[in-house]
């Protein structure tokens, strides 16, 4: 893929490369998978699978962006809930091979029908409610549902279709349990879907018509009742009364709960559900320390699938929440995912109201003039007087003297370019060599956050003490590989650092 080789040869213009292959649409997902899981045959399989990664990621969000502005543009009453509510697991799946909303999603689920029918072969017969408990208590006892009480209610992978139905724990918040269990009564002929009960996801269960939900032809005119599942809880039905004195008592206590308890008992829409998988993800965020019990999930990824979501499908972005929530997305933008800035062009600016969206509009063209313009400056060594207190070269392996951690050189300053508030909140004219030393951008092993450090904190690591392989795959962002022999990672930014 000759757009894949232009964006790991020159850091310039990566943004129109990224773009040209998310244009191909999933024509190109096999061409990156591939890529990406062959790195290893390449001498530049760091920057290969990395920038594999990049772009992948580029067309999973392309791909659950289109569906939520088209779930936006006309939603209707049937349309699909595992759809919309998929997408956003194309935020966190990278290049795992399960939990795309094209196909793989639903062939899971279609298995849980086949499981269903196979243990029992006469569910066919049975009456719409039997179907409905007999669903249920297959999908219970079989921990295709709801959450082990070992497991933290608010982990982050709880919230996610595609890890419910793929991961080994086959966890899944109640909202996640109802949509699984509301797409396999379907598939056995009954009508279902999640409904909006605060706090707590019900299911909503109806006959097929012309059956009352005992199998039996209803009187004329009469109309049908709806049956509420908690597939989360239990597969007995829950009384319609319960659920009444429910809201009553939420109503009492809480002022922001409607008194209109029929919009709490109808179904939802996939737009509202959406919504709400979202919203859910934001609170697990915060509340939530518990790591994943399979595949780690990108937390970053995960907020920024939740904003996308909330700000495409809300009505509007100019109450005080969704304008907050649409500057954390473009910070995010911003600082961690800036291939995506056709995306924020064509979905996010148009729904910005003026003055504000010409601040946005700036944002990208900004993002897009540095990514035209990069490298900001080239810093050759040879004959450049400015480098002479620079000691260490860019893919030297190093240990904080002060705090420890392990990092890699990605740049280098002859003397310190921070501003003057950093310099004096960090210190620097306290340190031996000051400001006048040379200072080094380092990437750290441990958590993947990026540091500027002074020459004379910077001890470097005994060959046998450097494990390239302990660092993360973001380490392709600036190299090639790890040349075993000189101990160093080699650069693959020599446009900008053409002598190191």
């Amino acid at each position: 893929m000759s757009a894949l080789q232009g964006i790991i040869s020159s850091q310039r213009a990566r943004i129109p490369k990224i773009e040209s292959i998310v244009e191909l649409g999933y024509d190109a997902k096999a061409a990156l998978l591939q890529s990406h899981d062959r790195a290893s045959e390449s001498d530049d399989h760091l920057a290969r699978r990395y920038w594999s990664h990049v772009a992948l990621g580029c067309l999973h969000r392309s791909r659950a962006v289109q569906e939520w502005a088209a779930l936006k543009d006309g939603e209707q009453k049937d349309a699909s809930f595992e759809e919309p509510v998929g997408a956003l697991d194309l935020f966190i799946l990278d290049d795992a091979p399960e939990g795309d909303i094209d196909d793989q999603i639903f062939r899971k689920l279609d298995e849980y029908v086949d499981a269903v029918r196979h243990a029992h072969p006469d569910i066919e017969d049975q009456s719409p409610r039997q179907k409905a408990i007999t669903t249920a208590e297959y999908l219970i006892s079989n921990n295709l549902v709801a959450i082990p009480e070992d497991r933290e209610y608010h982990n982050i992978e709880h919230n996610f279709l595609g890890r419910a139905l793929f991961s080994q724990g086959k966890n899944s918040l109640p909202i996640i349990s109802v949509i699984i269990y509301c797409y396999v009564v379907r598939q056995l002929g009954l009508s279902a879907a999640p409904c909006g009960f605060p706090l707590h996801v019900h299911a909503v269960v109806y006959p097929p018509p012309g059956l009352d939900l005992d199998g039996n032809d209803p009187p004329s005119g009469t109309e049908l009742p709806a049956l509420y599942m908690d597939p989360f809880r239990s597969s007995n039905p829950v009384p319609v009364s319960s659920l009444h004195e429910q809201l009553n008592f939420l109503a009492r206590h809480l002022t922001s709960t409607s008194t209109d308890h029929n919009a709490f008992l109808s179904a939802s829409t996939p737009r509202e559900i959406t919504i709400r998988c979202a919203r859910n993800i934001v609170n697990s965020l915060q509340q939530s320390t518990e790591p994943s019990s399979g595949r780690p999930i990108d937390l970053v990824s995960a907020r920024y699938a939740a904003l996308w979501a909330l700000i495409l499908l809300n009505s509007s972005i100019t109450p005080l929440r969704p304008r907050q929530h649409l500057l954390m997305l473009m910070h995010l933008f911003v600082e961690k995912f800036p291939y995506d800035a056709s995306l924020v062009e064509k979905y996010i600016l148009p729904l910005i109201e003026n003055p504000s969206v010409s601040d946005h509009r700036r944002t990208c063209l900004s993002v897009r003039k540095a990514d035209m313009e990069a490298p900001e400056r080239v810093k050759p060594r040879l004959c450049n007087p400015d480098t002479w207190l620079v000691k260490f070269r860019v893919g030297q392996v190093f240990r904080h003297r002060r705090y420890g951690y392990v990092a890699v050189v990605t740049g280098w300053d002859g003397t310190c370019d921070a501003d003057e508030e950093w310099i004096r909140r960090m210190g620097v004219d306290r340190l031996d060599g000051g400001r006048g030393q040379a200072f080094y951008h380092a990437f750290v092993q441990e958590d993947k956050s990026m540091r500027y450090v002074a020459g004379e904190n910077i001890e470097l690591l005994p060959a046998h003490e450097v494990v390239p392989e302990a660092f993360p795959l973001e380490i392709g962002k600036w190299f090639k590989r790890w040349d075993d022999m000189d101990k160093v990672f080699v650069s693959n930014i020599r446009d900008e650092y053409p002598d190191d």
